[in-house]
């Protein structure tokens, strides 16, 4: 960890991935990069009329890119995936809690968490809803995020699908 700090980067997160770990430390890391007054002057700033919500074009799962990311490992990509899974009920639990409560700064942190997971995984659409997620969060727009979120299950039902056929080798 020193040697990897040395060397410049803003934080460090050990292997095996644990996504609680992970979010934390870039929570941590975007926190002291990003002053409160910025994150806040993007939360008033305004904004374009959002497109309208639709189901994605995108693949749930860029195969090959997450097969790369974990080194072609199937097994501690199914580890990673079952962590994934176990985590899911609490970050939608957040953004349904931020939603719910017209709170801009935890729609932000709550999309970007989710947004983090699917990248890791190459989940290609759920990172789509999860980067507009976090960009209802900055604009305020909470009409858009319920749509937004209203997509979340059946993306997540396509990928959950196409990761346990990975992971098992189909």
């Amino acid at each position: 960890k020193e040697t990897c700090i040395e060397a410049g980067m803003d934080g460090y997160v050990s292997k095996p991935i644990n996504t609680a770990h992970m979010s934390a430390e870039m929570e941590r890391v975007l926190r002291a990069s990003r002053p409160a007054k910025e994150i806040f002057a993007t939360l008033t700033a305004p904004a374009a009329a959002p497109a309208p919500v639709v189901e994605s074009a995108l693949p749930d799962l860029d195969s090959a890119e997450v097969l790369e990311r974990f080194g072609d490992d199937a097994e501690l990509l199914g580890e990673i995936a079952e962590a994934f899974r176990a985590d899911l009920p609490q970050r939608i639990a957040e953004l349904e809690s931020a939603i719910a409560s017209q709170n801009g700064m935890d729609l932000i942190h709550a999309g970007h968490s989710l947004m983090g997971s699917a990248g890791n995984l190459s989940a290609l659409n759920l990172y789509r809803l999860a980067q507009r997620l976090e960009r209802c969060g900055k604009v305020g727009d909470f009409a858009d995020a319920r749509a937004v979120l209203a997509l979340v299950p059946s993306a997540l039902e396509r990928l959950d699908v196409a990761l346990r056929s990975l992971a098992s080798g189909h």
